[in-house]
């Protein structure tokens, strides 16, 4: 499979091989779609939990939810980097 990306990404690519972390493209794109499908997993378990919770008598809003998703969220991308 061949897969074009802009210049961003390219220099992006670039950049991580160059620092040592990766030998080939493949290697960063795998890494990156890796870390994206454990992003995923990761949301679905904490919108479980959410839904759990509400099921057995939570009372959050849907802005309070939002804003814990959007928490949580920023949380696993800060771990991730």
């Amino acid at each position: 499979m061949q897969i074009s990306v802009n210049d961003r990404w390219a220099r992006f690519i670039a950049d991580e091989m160059a620092s040592g972390g990766f030998d080939s493209p493949d290697g960063v794109v795998a890494e990156a779609l890796n870390l994206l499908l454990a992003q995923r997993e990761q949301l679905q378990s904490l919108r479980a939990m959410v839904q759990a919770s509400l099921a057995e008598g939570g009372d959050l809003s849907d802005g309070e939810l939002d804003l814990l998703l959007k928490a949580e969220m920023d949380r696993m991308v800060q771990t991730a980097q």
